[in-house]
């Protein structure tokens, strides 16, 4: 089986009407070459910090569009993937659910788009190692794996425990966490209308705009979040009440 390498981030945490949370996959014999394209627009640009949404500023934009194009056209070769999803924080029910500990409930809305958005769709023909932003948490990653693996077994027949690692990645030693960083951002941004937002950024919202445009142009049909999108996917996730 082939080994695919996963990438997390996510944007709008705190204080915010949604949040968002993804990740980019990558086979791993391809992450040389995405790894030094990264690089190659970072000389080109002389940028060498931090790659962050919130970072992004009118100097950089330029730098910004060329970094994620990197994705869109290993995308467009279906060589790298984006799922993300978004949730209305509104209907946390952190007291109920997660014994008061948001940051519980902050893990397993990582499971869930683990589960469904890279273990389901790539986990029969793929070993995937996972690396997420790292954070202070009480609650380590790899405490996910075996119960990812045994849900895909029981519920969808996924055999061989396709997840093998998850990690934190520190994500400023890590051009493809930022890489993530921007997408997620970028999700993150349009579903909370920050573009909207009176004096919003411009240079935000040109990236916004490139971001969503190439997102459009790369998928077959066009068109996002349909049930034949696989380039570039965002997922409305919504809690079942019980």
């Amino acid at each position: 089986m082939a080994l695919m390498n996963v990438y997390c981030d996510e944007s709008c945490k705190d204080a915010h009407h949604y949040l968002a949370v993804g990740g980019l996959c990558i086979q791993s014999t391809i992450e040389p070459d995405a790894v030094q394209a990264l690089r190659d627009v970072r000389m080109a640009h002389g940028q060498f910090g931090e790659v962050k949404w919130t970072k992004n500023s009118r100097h950089k934009l330029a730098f910004y569009k060329a970094f994620v194009d990197v994705f869109f056209d290993l995308s467009g070769k279906d060589k790298m993937h984006f799922n993300g999803m978004y949730v209305d924080t509104r209907t946390f029910k952190h007291s109920v659910y997660n014994g008061g500990d948001r940051d519980l409930g902050f893990s397993k809305l990582i499971f869930q788009l683990l589960l469904h958005k890279f273990g389901r769709r790539y986990g029969d023909q793929h070993q995937m190692h996972v690396y997420l932003d790292a954070r202070v948490t009480q609650h380590q990653p790899e405490q996910m794996r075996p119960m990812l693996n045994a849900d895909l077994r029981k519920k969808w027949g996924v055999p061989n425990d396709p997840f093998r690692r998850i990690t934190f990645q520190d994500s400023e030693k890590s051009d493809l966490v930022q890489l993530a960083d921007l997408l997620v951002g970028c999700v993150g941004a349009t579903k909370n209308g920050h573009h909207k937002l009176e004096g919003a950024a411009e240079h935000k919202t040109e990236l916004r705009e490139h971001i969503i445009k190439r997102a459009i142009d790369n998928e077959p049909c066009g068109r996002l979040n349909r049930p034949n999108t696989k380039r570039f996917y965002v997922w409305n996730f919504r809690f079942h009440e019980k």
